[in-house]
């Protein structure tokens, strides 16, 4: 695993506080808003929470960032998942452009799958949940 330098650590920091700001700032007007308003954003957001709440879909995302790119054999590896279900989860990511394909120029050409700029940003936005869990987990370690 990619070890971090403290200029990421930096960034991550500051990338949590300003994810913290807009969960209070959410929270603050949350008192306000009618049902009928939260149900539209739901229903806005919906594909997205699907998509990314998804079995095997963080865990994706997640390496992703880490490595900044892979090839389907590599995911293959890491997670020991069908190439179906692979397939397809890499599919929707595309589709729903967290991910990008890029295909080489190689002979033969091979595959490798990228966060966009909206990918990283969904990467970024798991980090604080990542943590709680991390810090879940050591807790049962004790």
């Amino acid at each position: 695993m990619k070890r971090e330098t403290k200029c990421e650590k930096a960034h991550l920091t500051s990338v949590v506080s300003k994810y913290t700001k807009e969960i209070e700032g959410i929270i603050e007007k949350g008192c306000n808003i009618d049902l009928d308003d939260i149900a539209v954003e739901l229903k806005n957001i919906h594909p997205y929470l699907s998509t990314i709440l998804s079995k095997w879909t963080p865990e994706i995302i997640y390496a992703l960032y880490i490595k900044e790119k892979m090839s389907f054999n590599n995911f293959k590896r890491i997670f020991n998942i069908s190439s179906r279900v692979l397939s397809d989860k890499l599919k929707n990511l595309e589709e729903n452009g967290i991910i990008e394909r890029l295909v080489t120029n190689d002979n033969p050409p091979r595959v490798y799958y990228k966060l966009t700029e909206f990918g990283k940003e969904l990467a970024l936005s798991l980090v604080p949940v990542l943590i709680v869990i991390k810090n879940k987990s050591d807790s049962y370690e004790d």
